[in-house]
């Protein structure tokens, strides 16, 4: 039931529209990509609004909105996201007695905690690899080319997050104590304060793509069509990029994405001897139990734990005949 208090602040509001962008323009969020998916998520909503026609919404209104998302079978997350946009909106609506809160009562999703985007594996990182390079090799004057060789050997063997190739300038390449480092903008961070060693390879496939761009200021990744040429390239265009180049080597289903790259790099490490920690510090997690999840790509067919400790014993016992 709508309360005279209620209808009073409803009846006195502006449009919903002039509402999601003062919201949008007076908050102060955690990064720029956390803005972009707020106001991707309202104008989603807006457009609701407007194909329903409705001016002054409701409790109603918003679970509504939820339910038909839900029909058209957007995932879980996303709809976890719509939630927890829309109380985070309307909840700043309240507190500036803009709006009575009218998504309080929405309730969150079950999400399976254990789902993650699943590695492609090593043999079909070393496919990817090899597809592009020999693209860029066939093509080498073609930037585009090179820059999708480039951004994928990074992402396999650094974990970069896509936003975080989007944000890498050319100023992040420091050599400290003669070793290269590229210093990244983390999940949530303002600042590139988050270093990660470049081994020679790796900074040799970045540097080849910096000297065939001439570049020593600014984006290091851009557009090179005609469309924003030498605009930064943006996180949705990267993960569109490597989603083809997956389709390229037969990995077409939905849990082979961008982010299956990151989780293919500590698959890769974790069964090659590194241990969490190690990993934890390479894709800059804050907190150890996130890197966990990777631990469960380990196999008793993968499992290196015996090869270690066997050549730790490194004893005279020969193998046996069968």
């Amino acid at each position: 039931m709508i309360t005279e208090l209620k209808k009073k602040m409803m009846d006195d509001a502006p449009s919903q529209k002039e509402l999601v962008e003062t919201f949008i323009g007076s908050t102060e969020f955690r990064s720029g990509n956390t803005e972009t998916v707020y106001l991707s998520t309202l104008r989603r909503y807006l457009n609701y609004l407007e194909e329903k026609r409705i001016d002054k919404p409701t409790e109603f209104t918003t679970k509504a909105y939820k339910n038909e998302l839900r029909k058209k079978g957007l995932s879980a997350r996303t709809l976890q996201l719509t939630t927890i946009v829309l109380k985070g909106f309307y909840s700043w609506c309240l507190d500036n007695e803009l709006y009575p809160n009218i998504a309080k009562g929405l309730q969150n999703e079950k999400i399976q905690k254990d789902f993650k985007r699943k590695s492609i594996g090593l043999d079909n990182a070393k496919k990817l690899i090899d597809l592009c390079r020999k693209e860029y090799k066939e093509d080498p004057k073609n930037l585009v080319k090179l820059r999708n060789y480039t951004m994928i050997y990074l992402m396999l063997h650094i974990g970069l997050r896509t936003v975080e190739v989007s944000n890498a300038d050319f100023s992040n390449i420091k050599t400290i104590d003669g070793k290269k480092f590229l210093f990244v903008k983390g999940k949530g961070h303002n600042d590139h304060d988050d270093a990660i060693r470049l081994e020679p390879k790796v900074y040799g496939v970045l540097n080849r793509y910096i000297k065939a761009r001439k570049l020593t200021e600014g984006p290091i990744f851009v557009n090179h069509s005609n469309r924003d040429l030498n605009g930064r390239i943006e996180p949705k265009v990267i993960s569109k990029t490597v989603k083809g180049y997956l389709r390229a080597i037969g990995l077409n289903d939905s849990i082979y994405t961008a982010h299956a790259l990151r989780h293919t790099c500590a698959e890769i490490a974790i069964a090659n001897g590194a241990t969490i920690q190690q990993v934890q510090q390479l894709l800059r997690h804050k907190s150890i139990e996130t890197t966990t999840i990777y631990l469960r790509d380990i196999t008793p067919a993968n499992n290196p734990s015996q090869g270690f400790i066997e050549k730790a014993f490194n004893d005279e016992e020969e193998d046996e005949e069968e």
